[in-house]
């Protein structure tokens, strides 16, 4: 995923953040982790929660503001004329705050994987001029999980989540988008939904509001076993249709070539790997 700085304008506005969901090529993205030998393969996402937190509630889920999963420019340019930051309608953003946007670019063993730039290239086509800042996997950590960093937006390669330490969408939401999870360093809700005026003022910033889904986490996390199973998938579509806090990239998948010998297995959510105790072989396997 890529997340914007709610406290960082231009993306303070929920119409602008929509408009670079919008003008983001997704689908290129996807495609290019498909070609990556590095990774098994890719989805598009249009929300946040992994599906098999959710019980694939939002498996065909597309917020009603998206169009398609590669980039829609007119359909972007339309949000961003929805803005305050577009004072003559033109789709563009036109407001001091669009020049030198700090967009942080992962590196890795000193190369760019070749969708790294896509971000930029979103902003651009809205009117916002990205400041790009290369740095590595360490760096990006450290800037985006400190709250009071000027950054506006990032593109991560290993910036993700990758396992779910207990079976529910909560092991998502409560740490990467709960005000009550913001610390002052390793904080996960990078983000700041959910940050209080008196918290943004603290680390320096001149938005002075942002929004906040607590109540609705607050209200899941009350629920007990499967009952919060569609909670947490109306919360997921909530902050997809009216935050945008995020803009999710893509789902990615796994596969474990079996021997035929194996009769049964289980894939551990927490590892991101089979679940060494739930295997089952064929009688008489050595």
């Amino acid at each position: 995923y890529s997340a914007f700085n709610l406290a960082v304008p231009p993306f303070d506005d929920v119409h602008v953040r929509k408009a670079v969901s919008l003008a983001l090529d997704r689908a290129r993205v996807a495609d290019l982790i498909d070609a990556d030998p590095d990774w098994v393969g890719a989805t598009v996402a249009n929300h946040i929660g992994p599906d098999g937190s959710e019980d694939f509630l939002l498996e065909t889920f597309r917020p009603s503001w998206s169009t398609i999963d590669g980039s829609d420019p007119d359909a972007a340019r339309a949000q961003m004329r929805l803005s305050r930051y577009d004072t003559d309608g033109d789709g563009r953003c036109d407001a001091p705050a669009c020049r030198g946007v700090v967009v942080l670019v992962e590196k890795t063993e000193e190369q760019l994987h070749p969708w790294s730039f896509l971000i930029g290239d979103a902003l651009r086509v809205v009117g916002i001029v990205p400041d790009v800042k290369v740095t590595g996997y360490g760096q990006i950590l450290g800037s985006i999980m400190t709250p009071g960093g000027d950054w506006a937006t990032y593109l991560c390669i290993y910036c993700n989540w990758i396992a779910e330490d207990y079976p529910s969408a909560s092991s998502v939401f409560v740490p990467m988008l709960y005000g009550p999870s913001i610390t002052e360093s390793g904080n996960q809700n990078v983000s700041l939904l959910g940050a209080t005026p008196e918290q943004l003022e603290g680390w320096g910033y001149t938005v002075d509001e942002v929004p906040s889904a607590d109540d609705r986490i607050d209200a899941c996390q009350r629920l007990v076993g499967s009952a919060q199973i569609p909670c947490w998938a109306e919360l997921d579509q909530y902050v997809m249709e009216e935050v945008v806090p995020w803009i999710p990239l893509f789902f990615t998948e796994a596969g474990f070539p079996v021997s035929e010998r194996v009769e049964n297995r289980s894939f551990d959510q927490q590892t991101g790997y089979p679940a060494l105790d739930r295997i089952a072989l064929a009688p008489g396997s050595d």
